[in-house]
Formats: C-alpha cells, sequence, structure tokens
C-alpha cells in the first residue's frame, strides 16, 4: 500500500519553510478557525432578515452564550451550537446567496498591518493584509488574500443588499422593488472594481471572523470575505495545474511574496507497497515556470502522472475530496451522480474502444457511402439506358399496331356503313306507316273522349240538383229537429244543476238548522239555571229587605225606584237583543243578494263571450253566401274544359316543332365539323356547299325557335289560367261545405240573447239596496238604544251607591250585593231569554225554507221527467231524419258513383291519347334522325374509300373487336408521343453496361458486410459497458447500505431511476436516519445530506480503493453527534489506506492516530506541534522559528508535543 510519509515546503503561499510527517494510519491536520481572514469591528455583516449587525457586537453577544470557548495565543474562539444563528452567504459553485449556519465566533488581537479597500460602487472594508476575497479571471472563480488586491482588480460583492423583511410586507415601490429583484439573472454576485487600497494608520485592539460551514465566506459591509488551507500544497506536488483548486488567479500567486529567493517548492514523499520511497519535487518561480523531479531528477508532467497512476495515486480521483465536493455531490442531478459511477468502473475504456470502433466503422461507412454513390449512379445510368431501349423496342411494336387498326377500322367502318344505308330506307318506311296509324288512333281516342265528358257533365248536374233537393227538404228537417234537441238537453241541464243547487241548499239549512237546535237547547238548559239562581237572590233580597224596612221609613221608595230602574233597564236590554237580531237578518239577506249577483255578472260575462263568437258565426255565413253567389256566377267548368282543350293543342304543336329543332341542330352540328369520323384522319367537304347548307340549316333553326317561344309563351299562360280557375273552383266547393256548418248559428244566438235578458233582470234588482237602507237604520236605532241602555244602567248604579250610602250599615252592603247578583242574573236571563227566542225563530224560519226547497226539488224532478220524455222524443225524430237523410244521400252517391267512372274513363283515355301523342312525336323525331344519318353516310362512304387507298398494302387483323380497336389508336399514337425521342442505338449498348454495374453491385456488397462486422463489435462493447457498470453499482450500492448501517445506524440504498436503460437513467440516493420512511438526499436536513454524501464517497472509493484519501473539511456542516460518526468511519477505514483529514471539527480530530496542528502568526503559517497517539514511536521535530530575516533554525526538547519550521 502506497503512503505519503512526509511533506516539505518553501515559499509556498503563506508557508515560508516547513516540513510534515505523516503516519501510516488516520492523520488530522488542524488549524485555529479565523487563521486567514479577519476584519475590523465596525464591519456590517449581512443578515438572513436582510439587516446588518457589526461584527463586534454580534461576536460579543455569541462569545458570552457559546457552548465552549478556545483560547489562542492572541485571541479566542466562541464555539456555537444555535443553529438559528445563520448569515448570508455565497455559494461558490452556483453562485448564488443563502443562509448558513455561524459554527463559531473569533476575536484576535489586531496584526500589525490592516489595509481598507473601497470599490467603485462604494463599498469599503478594513481587514487584515492577508484577508482572502473572491476575484474571477477566465478560469473561473479563486480566491486571494489582501495583500495581493491592485486597483482595477475584480472581487465578489452581492448584487443588491436589501431588507427584504421590511419589503416583503409593504406595497407601492417597495414592492415593485421586490418584484424587480426577482427578475434579476440567476447570479447573486456583482463583480465589483477595486477603486483603492491604502494602509490604515489608526489601529483598533481587535479584529474578528465568523467561521461558516460549507462555504465559508460571509457578506462583510457589501463584500463576499472568505479563507483558505494546506490542500493546495498536497494537490500542487502531485501536478494539479488548476487554479481552481489550488486557489489562486495565477500560478505565479503560488510563489509567498516576502521570499527572496523568488521560487517556491513543495517535496512529497511516497512509500510504495514493496518499500521503495518515492521523492516528488515542484517548483514554480515568478515567471510560472514549473519543474518537476523524481528522486532528484528531472521529469514531465506526464512522466510524474504516469508514475503516481502506477502506483494507485490518482490526483483528480475521488480519494482526494476538497472543499466543496460534499456539497458538490449534494446538489448534482440524478443523472451526474450516475456519471460518478460510470467514472469509477472505468467506463472511460469501454468508450475509447467505442470511439475507436465508430471512427473505424465511419472510414467503412464512408467507402460503403463511396461504393454505393457509385453504384447509384451507375444503376441509375443503367436503368435509363434500359428505358430507352425498351421505348425503342415499343415504339417499333406500336408503329405496326396503329397501322394494322387504321387498315381494318377503315374496312370495317366502309361495310358498316354499306349496310346502314340499305336498313335505314326500310325502316324510314315502317316508320311512316306506323306514325299515320298512330295518328287515326289518337283522333279516334279525341272524339271518344268529348263524348264521355258530355255524359259527365250531365251526371255532375243531375248530382248537384239531387244534392240541393236532400238539403232543402231532409237536410232542412233534421237540422231542425237537432235544434230542438239540443235546447231541450240545454233545458235539462240548467233544471239538472239548479235541482243540484236546491238539494244543497236544503242539505246545508237542515245541517244549519240542526245546529241551532242543539244551541237552542243548551240556551234553555243556561235560562233554567239563571232563573233558579235569580229566585234564590230574591228571596235573600226580601229577607234583608224586611230588616231594612224595619230601620228606615224611605227606604220603601228608594226600592220601589230602584226596581223601576231595573224594569227599565230589561225593557231596553230585550229591545236592544230584538234589533240586533233583525240586523243580523237583513245582512244574511244581503250578502245572498249579492252572491246572487256576482254569479250573474259571470254568466254574462260567459254569455257575452258565447254572443260574440256567433255573431262573428253569422257575419262568415252571409260573406260565405255572397262570395257563392260571385263563384257560381262565373261559368267556371265552362272556362275549365276551354283551357284544357287549348293546353291540349299547343303543347302538341310546340313538341312537334321541338323535335324538328333538335334534327335541324345536330344536322347543322355535324356538318359545322366539316369532316368524316375517321380516327386516322377527316378530310373537309366542299367549302361552297357547306356555306349554302349551313345557311339553310341557320333559318330554319331561328324559326322553329321563334315559334317554340311563342308557344311556350302561350302554354304558360294557359297553365297559369287553368291553375286559377281550379283554384276558384275549390273554394266554391269549400263555400258549400261551410254553409252546413252555420246552419244552428241563428238559433243559438237566440237562446244566448235569452238568458242574458234573466241575467240582466237580476242585475236590475234594487232589493239589495233596499236591504242595505234597513240594515243601516236598524244598526243607528241599536246605537241609540245601547246609549239609553248604559244611561240606565249609570241611573242603577248611582242609586245602588245611593242606598249603600244611607248608613244601613252591613244591611245595605249586602242588600246591594244581592240586588247587584239579582240584576246579574235577571240580566243574564234577559240575555238567554232574547236569544232563545232569536234561536226559535231561526229554526221556524229554517224549517220553512226547507219545506221551501223540498218543495222546489219535487216540483224540479217532475220538470226534468218531463223533460227527459220530450228529449227522448225529439232524439226519435233526429234518429227518423237522419234515416231519411241516409237514403237520399246513398241516392246521391250512386250519381257521384256514375260521375266518377266517367271521370276515370275520360282521364284514362286522356293518358293514352298524350301516350299516342308522344309515340308520333318520337316516331317524327326518329325519322328526321334517320334523314340525317343517311346524308352523313353517303358523304363518309366518298372519304373512307379516298382514305382506304394510303392502307392498301397493310393487312388487316383477321379477330378483332371494332370498339377496342378504335379506343387503341389514340392511345397507341398518345403513348408514341409520350416515348419523346427514341434512342435506337440503346439497344446495342445495354447489355455491355449492364455487365460492368454488377461488378461495381458484388464490391458494395462487401462493404456492407465489413460494416455489420464493426456494427456489431460496437454492441458488444456496449453490452461488456454494461455489464460492468451493473458490477460495480452493485458494489457501491452495497457497500454504501452496508457503511450506513454500521457507522450511522440508519438504512441506505442506491437505485437507479430507469432500470430498464441504466445508463440513460440517473442515480437515485436515498436514506432512513431516525425515521420511519426511506427519502431521496434532495429532501433531506443539511446534516443528513452530508453524512448520506460522505457514505457515498466512501461507498465509491471502497470499490477500487486507493493508497491514501485527503479530506478538506468534509465535517464542516456536521454536528457534535455525526461529527463523532464520521470520525468513527474514518479510523474504521484507516486501518486499509492512509487518511488525511483537514478539519476543525475536535469530535474527528479526537479520532485521528496523529495530529498535525496549522496556525497563522505575523501573516505566516507554520506548523506549531506535532502529536502521535495510542503507542506510535516518539519522533523527532526540529522547532523552527523564522524571523524577518529567515533563515534561523531552532530546537525543540522531545515530547508529545514538537515544533516545526515555519
Amino acid at each position: 500500500m502506497t503512503v505519503i510519509t512526509s511533506l516539505r515546503l518553501k515559499n509556498f503561499k503563506s508557508f515560508r519553510k516547513a516540513e510534515i510527517s505523516f503516519a501510516p494510519g488516520f492523520t488530522a491536520i488542524a488549524g485555529a478557525n479565523a487563521s486567514g481572514k479577519c476584519v475590523t469591528g465596525d464591519t456590517m455583516v449581512m443578515l438572513p432578515s436582510g439587516k446588518a449587525a457589526e461584527i463586534g457586537k454580534l461576536v460579543a453577544e455569541r462569545m458570552n452564550v457559546a457552548s465552549r470557548k478556545q483560547f489562542l495565543e492572541d485571541g479566542v474562539i466562541g464555539f456555537n451550537d444555535d443553529d438559528d444563528f445563520k448569515v448570508l452567504s455565497l455559494n461558490p459553485e452556483t453562485l448564488k446567496i443563502g443562509e448558513r449556519k455561524v459554527a463559531a465566533v473569533v476575536q484576535r488581537l489586531c496584526p500589525e498591518r490592516l489595509l481598507k479597500i473601497r470599490t467603485v460602487r462604494g463599498r469599503e472594508i478594513t481587514t487584515t493584509d492577508y484577508h482572502p476575497f473572491f476575484s474571477v479571471n477566465q478560469n473561473g472563480i479563486y480566491s486571494l488574500e489582501a495583500k495581493d488586491l491592485k486597483e482595477g482588480k475584480h472581487i465578489a460583492t452581492p448584487h443588491m443588499t436589501v431588507n427584504l423583511e421590511a419589503m416583503s410586507g409593504g406595497t407601492g415601490k417597495h414592492a415593485q422593488k421586490q418584484k424587480m429583484l426577482v427578475r434579476q439573472a440567476d447570479s447573486d454576485v456583482f463583480w465589483d472594481t477595486i477603486e483603492s487600497i491604502e494602509e490604515v494608520k489608526d489601529k483598533p485592539k481587535y479584529v474578528y471572523d465568523l467561521s461558516i460551514d460549507y462555504t465559508h465566506n460571509f457578506v462583510a459591509n457589501g463584500i463576499f470575505v472568505h479563507n483558505s488551507n494546506i490542500l493546495d500544497a498536497l494537490l500542487f506536488a502531485m501536478g494539479i495545474t488548476s487554479l481552481r483548486l489550488l486557489r489562486a488567479s495565477k500560478l505565479i500567486d503560488l510563489v509567498n511574496h516576502d521570499a527572496s529567493e523568488g521560487y517556491a517548492k513543495v517535496e512529497l514523499k511516497l512509500k510504495d507497497a514493496g518499500g521503495r520511497e518515492l521523492e516528488i519535487t515542484r517548483m514554480i518561480d515568478r515567471q510560472g515556470k514549473s519543474i518537476y523531479k523524481l528522486d532528484g531528477k528531472r521529469k514531465t508532467l506526464n512522466e510524474i502522472q504516469a508514475l503516481l497512476l502506477e502506483i494507485g495515486v490518482n490526483p483528480n480521483g475521488h480519494n482526494i475530496v476538497v472543499q466543496g465536493d460534499i456539497t458538490r455531490i449534494i446538489e448534482m442531478n440524478a443523472k451526474q451522480r450516475r456519471e460518478i459511477i460510470e467514472e469509477v468502473a472505468g467506463l472511460q475504456e469501454f468508450q475509447e474502444k467505442k470511439e475507436e470502433a465508430l471512427k473505424k466503422l465511419e472510414k467503412v461507412e464512408q467507402k460503403v457511402k463511396d461504393a454505393h454513390l457509385v453504384l447509384n449512379e451507375r444503376e441509375a445510368y443503367l436503368q435509363q439506358l434500359e428505358k430507352e431501349r425498351e421505348a425503342a423496342l415499343r415504339c417499333i411494336a406500336l408503329q405496326d399496331e396503329a397501322k394494322r387498326s387504321k387498315a381494318t377500322i377503315i374496312s370495317e367502318e366502309m361495310k358498316t356503313i354499306r349496310r346502314e344505308l340499305e336498313a335505314a330506307q326500310g325502316s324510314m318506311e315502317r316508320i311512316r306507316k306506323g306514325i299515320e296509324d298512330k295518328r287515326a288512333e289518337r283522333n279516334r281516342l279525341q272524339d271518344e273522349e268529348r263524348e264521355l265528358e258530355a255524359k259527365a257533365g250531365e251526371a255532375t248536374q243531375r248530382l248537384i240538383e239531387a244534392g240541393e233537393k236532400t238539403y232543402s227538404s231532409f237536410g232542412r228537417e233534421l237540422e231542425q229537429r237537432r235544434g230542438a234537441l239540443a235546447l231541450v238537453n240545454e233545458r235539462l241541464g240548467a233544471r239538472k244543476d239548479a235541482l243540484g243547487a236546491k238539494k244543497e241548499a236544503a242539505a246545508e239549512l237542515e245541517s244549519g238548522m240542526k245546529g241551532q237546535e242543539r244551541l237552542l237547547a243548551q240556551k234553555l238548559e243556561q235560562l233554567k239555571e239563571a232563573e233558579s239562581a235569580m229566585e234564590k237572590a230574591s228571596e235573600q233580597l226580601s229577607e234583608v229587605s224586611r230588616h231594612i224596612d224595619a230601620k228606615g221609613p224611605h227606604h220603601e221608595e228608594r226600592k220601589r225606584g230602584m226596581r223601576q230602574a231595573e224594569s227599565s233597564h230589561s225593557a231596553l236590554l230585550k229591545e236592544v237583543s230584538g234589533l240586533k237580531e233583525r240586523l243580523h237578518e237583513a245582512a244574511m239577506q244581503r250578502h245572498g243578494l249579492e252572491r246572487d249577483m256576482k254569479a250573474a255578472e259571470h254568466a254574462m260575462k260567459d254569455l257575452s263571450a258565447e254572443k260574440e263568437m256567433l255573431e262573428e258565426k253569422l257575419l262568415r255565413k252571409k260573406e260565405t253566401e255572397r262570395r257563392l253567389k260571385a263563384l257560381e256566377a262565373r261559368g267556371l267548368k265552362e272556362r275549365l274544359e276551354a283551357n284544357e282543350k287549348g293546353l291540349e293543342r299547343a303543347t302538341s304543336e310546340m313538341n312537334q316543332a321541338r323535335g324538328r329543332l333538335q334534327s335541324t341542330e345536330e344536322s347543322a352540328e355535324a356538318l359545322s365539323r366539316a369532316k368524316a369520323e375517321c380516327p386516322v384522319c377527316e378530310k373537309p367537304l366542299e367549302a361552297g356547299k357547306k356555306d349554302r347548307i349551313a345557311g339553310k340549316k341557320a333559318r330554319e333553326m331561328a324559326g322553329l325557335k321563334e315559334r317554340i317561344a311563342a308557344l311556350e309563351q302561350s302554354c304558360e299562360a294557359m297553365l297559369a289560367e287553368r291553375k286559377r280557375l281550379q283554384a276558384e273552383e275549390k273554394e266554391l266547393s269549400e263555400a258549400l261545405h261551410s254553409l252546413k256548418a252555420f246552419h244552428e248559428a241563428g238559433e243559438s244566438l237566440q237562446k244566448v240573447n235569452e238568458r242574458i235578458a234573466l241575467h240582466r233582470e237580476t242585475l236590475a234588482s234594487k232589493r239589495h239596496e233596499q236591504l242595505a237602507k234597513e240594515e243601516a237604520a236598524l244598526s243607528a236605532k241599536v246605537r241609540e238604544l245601547e246609549k239609553s241602555l248604559a244611561a240606565a244602567e249609570q241611573a242603577l248604579k248611582e242609586m245602588r251607591e245611593s242606598e249603600a250610602e244611607s248608613g244601613m250599615g252591613s244591611l245595605l252592603s249586602k242588600l246591594q250585593e244581592l240586588n247587584e247578583r239579582k240584576a246579574e242574573r235577571q240580566n243574564a236571563c234577559t240575555r238567554l231569554s232574547a236569544e232563545i227566542e232569536s234561536l226559535e225563530a231561526r229554526v221556524s224560519e229554517a224549517a220553512d225554507e226547507i219545506r221551501g226547497c223540498e218543495e222546489e226539488v219535487s216540483a224540479a224532478e217532475k220538470a226534468i221527467e218531463g223533460m227527459e220524455s220530450e228529449r227522448a222524443a225529439s232524439e226519435s225524430a233526429v234518429r227518423d231524419a237522419e234515416a231519411e237523410l241516409e237514403k237520399a244521400s246513398k241516392a246521391n252517391r250512386l250519381l257521384e258513383e256514375e260521375k266518377d267512372r266517367l271521370t276515370r274513363k275520360i282521364s284514362a283515355i286522356s293518358e293514352k291519347r298524350e301516350q299516342l301523342s308522344a309515340a308520333i312525336e318520337s316516331r317524327e323525331k326518329e325519322m328526321n334522325e334517320l334523314n340525317l344519318e343517311q346524308s352523313r353516310n353517303e358523304v363518309r362512304i366518298v372519304d373512307l374509300e379516298e382514305e382506304y387507298k394510303e392502307f392498301s398494302a397493310v393487312e388487316p387483323f383477321k379477330e378483332f373487336q371494332l370498339n377496342e380497336l378504335k379506343k387503341r389508336i389514340p392511345a397507341i399514337e398518345k403513348e408514341i408521343e409520350g416515348l419523346g425521342a427514341i434512342n435506337m442505338k440503346s439497344m446495342e449498348n445495354f447489355d455491355s453496361f449492364r455487365k460492368e454495374v454488377d461488378d461495381v453491385r458484388e464490391k458494395a456488397v462487401k462493404l456492407d458486410e465489413e460494416r455489420k462486422a464493426v456494427v456489431e463489435m460496437i454492441d458488444k462493447i456496449e453490452v461488456r459497458k454494461l455489464n460492468v457498470f451493473m458490477d460495480c453499482f452493485r458494489h457501491i450500492a452495497a457497500k454504501f447500505s452496508d457503511l450506513y448501517y454500521k457507522f450511522f445506524e440508519g438504512e441506505g440504498q442506491l437505485d437507479l431511476s430507469d432500470k430498464l436503460n441504466p445508463l440513460e437513467g440517473g442515480l437515485l440516493i436515498q436514506a432512513k436516519y431516525k425515521e420511519d420512511t426511506l427519502k431521496s438526499i434532495d429532501a433531506m436536513s443539511g446534516g443528513e445530506k452530508s453524512l448520506t454524501a460522505l457514505a457515498f464517497l466512501f461507498a465509491i472509493q471502497s470499490f477500487h480503493p486507493a493508497p491514501f484519501y485527503i479530506f478538506d473539511e468534509v465535517d464542516a456542516a456536521l454536528d457534535k453527534d455525526n461529527s463523532v460518526k464520521v470520525g468513527r468511519m474514518i479510523k474504521e477505514q484507516s486501518g486499509k489506506s492512509q487518511f488525511i483529514s483537514i478539519s476543525h471539527n475536535d469530535s474527528v480530530i479526537n479520532q485521528a492516530d496523529q495530529i498535525i496542528g496549522v496556525a497563522l502568526n505575523r501573516q505566516k503559517s507554520s506548523v506549531i506541534g506535532l502529536r502521535l497517539k495510542r503507542g506510535h514511536a516518539a519522533e523527532e521535530a526540529a522547532a523552527q522559528e523564522a524571523g524577518a530575516e529567515g533563515g534561523e533554525e531552532g530546537h525543540g526538547s522531545e515530547g508529545p508535543e514538537q515544533g516545526a519550521s515555519e
């Protein structure tokens, strides 16, 4: 196993001279926090809330509540366990500002030199001259110390330091500003330019610093401030050239500015598994030139890197974890994490083989492409040559076929025309004879049609007369009887309605009388009880009166007055009760009359609507009678017959003219072509003859067109006239039918008028007004009597009060009480007597009304019986009349059937006559066509005989289809024309060129086979690549699960997002740490993410273990418990490989076998001590201190802690 044994530095960055020895196990390099930066106390630090706080006050507050403190030579460090103590910090990878926890606060004595740095944007900060800042160049982000800054240099500042907390609740201008900030570019960094740098003369006593997890920077006075560590020297010695990893803007910045030698040198000693020691030296001067040596011999960078790879050391491998690697893994997407597995599995070798095969494939494909290009070109030419050869052969064949076809067609057409001429003569004779026969038949049918029309007219007249007679006798009588029956039914219905109303009224009266009788019985019982009580009161009153008479001589006189008053009061009370009863009866009668009047009003409305409808019906009847007389006077029948005859004549004449016009037009069209219809060649007629015939035809067609136009106008006029006459005839028939519906309208109107008169009498009655006046008079009299009754009651009350005041004492009081009781009983008896009398009168009246209703019901029932008999008689009379009417209607139907039979016969004859006319017209047209065709054939036969002379030497086809030959000749000519120019030499060149193309095709096939072989090899590489990847993935996944369970007591697993295509998908990292379910690394907290990422790194390192591992502050974001687990994991793994960890975390440092402390004093880094643990042999180290002059060395004593040079 290869291990690092020592590291020697000279003039490298902040180291003037130092030597560090490493043990094989776990070595921790511990440096004090803030060893690389400090700012003055008035520097404003940006907090997550958007507010700013002075770092001096912030450090003082947190120092008081620190969980523990570490005292330094020139200051103190306070460690923070509060997770809420955070500041704004820049992530150098993503250039995003975010919240970061403060791990510790630092207060130190002010060094000898402070610098005040001011930017163009007005930002200002005072720092130590070794304080690091972020800057940027073409290689990316890097850090440099304040003393190395120059005017015009760019340093990192936030885009805008705003109070987001204050802005979040605002509106208006602040809200708009907040939206503007959200819309800014993704980067949170503005690269501000340094305007001036000056040394501070008035220095404070202390400077301050904050230790930040992950990012190691914070925003101070609107500027990002940063720190660095010792890892740069190890990377430099192993040949790393990346300025980003070395954290420098250019290579010459690695040389210590205070060194007099003008170069920097790092020596790295290694010991391989065989015990061989190797010393690698790298130097760089102020011109940026590097020199590499191996065991004192100069080598190239490639030789050094090849040696390192040979002994298993890869400076760019996963065994060296620098600041930001943990964060980078956390912030990677799934696909990027999968690419780490590919890198560890060594898929680059497969990729190189694949690329080599692809290059070979590209060459083969180019050859295939070239071969196919030549082949395609020659095959295209061969195809074209073959097409030209086939076209030449086809052209010769088509020309021969065309000549024979033309000869055959002309020969056959001459034979056909001669046969047609002979047949046309016989056809014309037969057609002429047929036309004459059909004309004779048509004339006979026309005479027969006229005779039938006369008979139909007579039948129609007889039918009209019979209908009029039937209606005037039987119809009128039937309508009268129906009207009488309807009247009887209406009267019977009215009687039944009245009877039902009377029965209902009687039932209501009987029900009311029973209620009155029950009430009367109750009142009589109450009267008996009141009279009995009054007798008892009278006996008691007599007894008391006797006692009073004995005591007072005037008592009798007062008593008589009281009796008179009581008698008068009783009389008034009885009279009032009687008047109220009369008033009630008058009101009941008035209400009954009002109900009858309202019913009459409703009936009047219904009857008025019915009357209007009947009056309107009578008006329509008069209008219909008037129209009927007007239509009958027009003689519609005669006019219709004349119209039909005229229309028939015009139509026949027009059809004949159209037939002649069509024949003339066809002959003129044939003449205008002036050529025979030969498919080969057509010769024109003689010009003079053609013009004479054409002129004659044109004049004949013009005359026929004028005649046809005149006949068409005449037919249109007659058709319009016939349509109008038929409409009037239909109107006449409808008027006759509608008169029957108006027959009963007069009688119905008379009955409605009678009922309206009765209701008007009811409404004109003044009885309800008389009852209203009577009711008003009774009401007035009742009011007057009630006033008298009130006065009597008042007088009686006063007399009783006077009696009570006469001094008779208890007797008078008792007398008064008895009098009052007697008066109450007397009043009750009087009231009950009046009510009883009223009830008896009502019961009597109700009984009288019931008897009257019963008598009316009896009379109504008798009247209904009579009406029922009358209705039966009327119905019998109606049935008799309907029977008589049915007999007359049957007779009329016979006449109608006779008329319909004649009409149908006339229609059949007319249809047959029209068919004969059409047949005659068709035959005449056929005759014209035969004449025209005969003329054409005579001309045609002459043309064909002349044409056939050209093909006299050509043999016609013996077997053929003439129609197919005629269709074939245009197709042949078109095909020959489509062939275009014919290359006759193509028939000679085709065979030789085809052999040449076959040779080229054989070469192309061989190249295709070679290409397929290369493709198969690439597929095999892909399969092997996938297998290697899956083996690596399974190993790392198993190791990850084992490490997570063993050291973090949780469950962790790695999975692929696309199991079907592992190399296309991503890597999923999931874990369950102190929880019930697995969750993705992206969903974890900061500490959990760091633990999971570290376990992932250790799992990766286990696949091909490296001889040593270097960690740079990988535990910065962990709390104490998790730091212990990480230290334990490193300690466990250090048994197999050497581990060097740069850390500020005591929990990790305490697990190390060897601890090396590094500090920054007086602007220089130095190794301040060395301590071995757990039984390691003591080592000697010379403690050296370099002054301003440098070069002197001192020695310290051996012990657990020993000094080393600067």
